[in-house]
This record gives structure tokens, C-alpha cells and sequence, in this order.
């Protein structure tokens, strides 16, 4: 595998189990050609399921094996025949990985995925987040990601925190570009350009990219016909160097 040149491919999915957008089970060959059209050097994918059973698919190393990524995969909420969680795949090595339980009852399982990647003169910290569905939950999470920042990333490392931030009322949003320094991604975008959910009639940015410590080219949330039937989100990609 080629170490990739800047700018980089950074992309963040809800791919929802593979389950489609309307639980209509599209292939996730099709999610994944949708995927690899894009060129990714860095992709997060957040409700990625292993079944377990008669018919066993573990969908993280399907999409790595498919994607010809580096990955690693970090389950939260565990069921009888399968488990769900987020995923890191990138075309970057990936020295190390960690992943953070921030659930905040039994019956709501959330965590937090640290990846560190290896760039030619520094380390990329990667996180990535699927917070809850109520605003306590995700200003519990938002400190808690504010609290392993802080512990696991050098001040001036380059980062990004990525994924689905369920944040409907915008609190976090302010929180972590006043409180940490971070940046939006999408900021500079236009309010309706930057909506992710539903995938099929986007009325919610509930999908988010925050970094620190590089710049960023281009950003742009993936629309079309054939991502409106692949999951309930639309896809965020960003284009960065360091």
C-alpha cells in the first residue's frame, strides 16, 4: 500500500448497519463503489455491524479488504447475534488505536474512537464519535471528549474529530470551536448545504468535521440520487494537508 501525498481525503459516514436508507438492505458492495469513487485516504464510518450466527459478516473488514485500507474497528452496543460501533480506515498507517466507552445509561452504548496515524513528520489524531440522542447525553460526551483531548493529544499535533454528533440544538458545535479552539469544517458553508440527515430530505447537520492544526481545501457534503438509498446520512468529504 502506497503512502498517500497531500492534500488528503478525509471522509465520515453513518453508514447504519448497511441496512439503507429506508431499511431497504442495499449490498454493501454498493456503499462501498460509492466509497472508493471518492479516493478516501482516511475514512470513519460510524454504525458498522458484525452479525454473528448462520450467516456471519463482520462489514469492518469486509469494507478494509474491499477499500485496500488499513482499519480498525471498536464495537460499543452488543446484541445476541451481532454487535455495532465505529470504524477508522485509512490509507495512513495506523501506529496504534483506542477506544473509549462514553455511554452514559446501559441501554444507549456510545464510544469514542482514537486513531493515530502516521504522517512522514508527525502523528494525525483521529476521533471518532457517534453521540447520543439527548442533550444531557451529548453534553456529558462533549466533556468527556474535551477530557480525553486533553490527555491523549499534544497541544500542537494536528487533529480531527469526526462523525455523527446527533447535535440538533448546536450546543456542542459551540462548545467545542469556544471551549477547545477547534474549527467547523463547515463553517463556511451555506446553512442548507451543510445537512446530512434525513439522506433522503436533509433538514439536520447532525454530521460534523473539527480539526486543529492543518488546513483545510475544500469540504462538501455528498449528495445524489444513489446516496440517498445507501444510508439515512449523506457522507461528509473534506480535502486537508498538514
Amino acid at each position: 500500500m502506497k503512502h498517500p501525498k497531500p492534500p488528503y481525503c478525509f471522509m465520515t459516514y453513518n453508514i447504519r448497519k448497511g441496512k439503507g436508507a429506508n431499511r431497504g438492505h442495499p449490498e454493501l458492495h454498493e456503499i462501498i463503489q460509492q466509497i472508493q469513487v471518492q479516493q478516501p485516504d482516511i475514512l470513519l464510518c460510524q454504525e458498522v455491524a458484525q452479525y454473528h450466527g448462520e450467516s456471519p459478516q463482520k462489514q469492518d473488514e469486509h469494507f478494509a479488504a474491499l477499500l485496500d485500507m488499513h482499519h480498525c474497528y471498536a464495537p460499543n452496543a452488543f446484541f445476541e447475534h451481532r454487535n455495532h460501533g465505529n470504524a477508522c480506515y485509512s490509507k495512513l498507517p495506523i501506529s496504534c488505536h483506542t477506544n473509549f466507552n462514553v455511554s452514559t445509561n446501559i441501554f444507549e452504548r456510545r464510544g469514542i474512537l482514537l486513531s493515530e496515524l502516521m504522517l512522514p513528520h508527525t502523528t494525525l489524531f483521529v476521533f471518532n464519535v457517534h453521540f447520543g440522542l439527548t442533550p444531557m447525553q451529548r453534553r456529558l460526551q462533549a466533556k468527556a471528549l474535551e477530557t480525553l483531548i486533553h490527555q491523549e493529544v499534544p497541544p500542537e499535533s494536528p487533529i480531527i474529530v469526526a462523525g455523527d454528533f446527533n447535535d440538533i440544538s448546536g450546543w456542542v458545535d459551540r462548545h467545542l470551536q469556544k471551549t477547545e479552539g477547534f474549527k467547523s469544517a463547515l463553517a463556511d458553508l451555506d446553512r442548507n448545504d451543510r445537512m446530512t440527515w434525513s439522506s433522503r430530505n436533509p433538514v439536520l447537520a447532525l454530521d460534523r468535521i473539527y480539526y486543529r492544526h492543518l488546513t483545510v481545501h475544500s469540504v462538501e457534503v455528498l449528495k445524489g440520487a444513489l446516496w440517498e438509498t445507501l444510508s439515512d446520512h449523506l457522507p461528509l468529504k473534506m480535502l486537508f494537508s498538514v
